[in-house]
């Protein structure tokens, strides 16, 4: 990409990216599963006064959903806010299919890549290097310090003219402070590790997430639709995944558990992020505790777990 702004989280680089970019011209089209980063974004700028966007959602990564929306679109503009990977679910987005239908209706495509820095394409800079994609077919990508670089701190990529616009015009940007020099140092020593050895790293990652999705699955585990290191391990009820939570903490697992308003009644979680951190025995002692007590609540058979006690 030509240049880069950063910001003091990547969830004002998205906040401040849309409010800069949306007016009342535009309509942003965002999946239904989007970050919160996106639908604050998206909801201040339908909220600006004089310049509020059309607000449109399509069903979670459905190309037939976007274009329907893109045909029906009641501005002149159109901006599509999607994710590289998604952070509840461990899916990537269907980029490649999403390209070719905003270049179709002339929509912008701004991705979402917190979750793919460092761990998608062969060099690890994400989900436009893993498809081949270019910066004309992607023209804003957002991304994180917090995630692989586990710091803080936002990025948005873009054309210089872009990237000029937005610094000048977010707010979040402009009314917030500069990330210290310490987190600027860090996150600069992990870019020149993965400059130096970004194929290794990332091959490593996709190893050790492939063979625990192969265990998880091969337990009987529902892992939804993830296809990379975040797996979501369906417990489909609020007690269980609390119950299965405190269990593997106890046992020196930590692995947060996502219910109701998080994600819907009846989609709890837990969630595994695999990283190159972890170690085989960890990965192994991980497995077994989930499958004790997998069995111990009910995970893996489905059967209900039973009313309280009074």
């Amino acid at each position: 990409y030509e240049s880069c702004l950063l910001f003091t989280t990547g969830y004002q680089a998205m906040v401040g990216a849309i409010m800069a970019m949306a007016d009342k011209d535009t309509t942003l089209v965002l999946d239904a599963y989007a970050h919160a980063c996106i639908l604050d974004g998206t909801f201040l700028a339908a909220g600006v006064p004089g310049r509020q966007a059309e607000v449109r959602f399509f069903n979670h990564n459905s190309p037939k959903s976007l274009e329907r929306i893109l045909k029906t679109k009641e501005r002149k503009n159109a901006i599509v806010l999607v994710e590289g990977i998604y952070s509840l679910d461990g899916d990537k987005g269907k980029i490649s299919e999403f390209v070719e239908i905003c270049e179709r209706y002339g929509a912008a495509l701004i991705v979402d890549d917190a979750h793919g820095t460092g761990t998608l394409g062969h060099r690890g800079t994400g989900i436009v290097e893993e498809l081949g994609l270019t910066p004309k077919q992607v023209p804003v990508v957002v991304s994180t310090f917090s995630k692989t670089f586990g710091g803080i701190g936002g990025i948005l990529l873009g054309d210089a003219d872009i990237v000029d616009m937005v610094k000048h015009s977010a707010r979040s940007f402009l009314f917030s402070a500069s990330l210290p020099v310490p987190i600027v140092a860090a996150a600069s020593t992990i870019l020149d590790m993965l400059e130096d050895n970004g194929p290794a790293l990332v091959s490593e990652l996709h190893q050790k997430a492939e063979y625990f999705r192969g265990k998880l699955t091969g337990a009987g585990f529902d892992l939804g639709a993830s296809n990379t290191h975040i797996m979501p391990v369906m417990c489909r009820e609020e007690r269980k995944a609390l119950f299965m939570h405190v269990a593997l903490l106890e046992c020196g697992v930590f692995m947060v558990p996502i219910t109701y308003p998080g994600v819907k009644v009846g989609e709890e979680r837990l969630r595994v992020n695999i990283t190159r951190g972890h170690t085989q025995e960890d990965m192994d002692t991980a497995l077994e505790l989930l499958k004790t007590y997998g069995e111990a609540f009910f995970v893996l058979s489905g059967d209900e777990i039973g009313p309280y006690e009074a």
